[in-house]
């Protein structure tokens, strides 16, 4: 099932009860974006909900400002375990990873000092990360094999 919304006067309103369904009531004062790991909040700009035929899991799509479109990935509690993007600009990735992002530093620090490559990829501390890309094509996920629902495997998540 995909549910989109339109470019409509009142629709930041229809999106927010939408997600709210879908997900799982959100926390009072929770961020409006999504952070791996926590519960999933109102997203205040989703352009599109989709629930995978398994039921397993809810996909948040949002087009950033900067024209990146980032997926986020719920459990059926509402529970973030994983988020994609892709895009000209990476996101700001210590929002998305929230207490991960440590975890992704750390990973960061322990590569050998001066490699520069197009590709990383990380596994530290429960927390995967993988990025890749060029110019104008960036491109990655993080996800907490730990939170993934059972039957789903990283190579779903786009």
């Amino acid at each position: 099932m995909t549910v989109l919304f339109g470019q409509g006067r009142g629709n930041t309103l229809a999106k927010a009860a939408a997600a709210l369904a879908i997900a799982g009531s959100a926390a009072a004062g929770a961020p409006a974006w999504a952070v791996l790991g926590e519960v999933q909040a109102s997203p205040h700009t989703v352009d599109k909900l989709t629930l995978p035929s398994s039921g397993a899991y809810s996909v948040s799509t949002s087009t950033l400002p900067t024209g990146t479109v980032v997926n986020e990935y719920a459990a059926p509690g509402g529970k973030v375990f994983a988020v994609t993007w892709r895009g000209a600009m990476p996101p700001d990735l210590s929002q998305l990873l929230g207490s991960y992002y440590t975890n992704y530093q750390t990973g960061l620090a322990a590569r050998q000092s001066g490699v520069h490559s197009r590709h990383v990829l990380l596994n530290n501390g429960g927390l995967v990360f993988e990025a890749a890309g060029h110019m104008r094509d960036l491109r990655g996920i993080a996800y907490l094999p730990a939170l993934m629902p059972q039957g789903v495997s990283a190579g779903e998540l786009k």
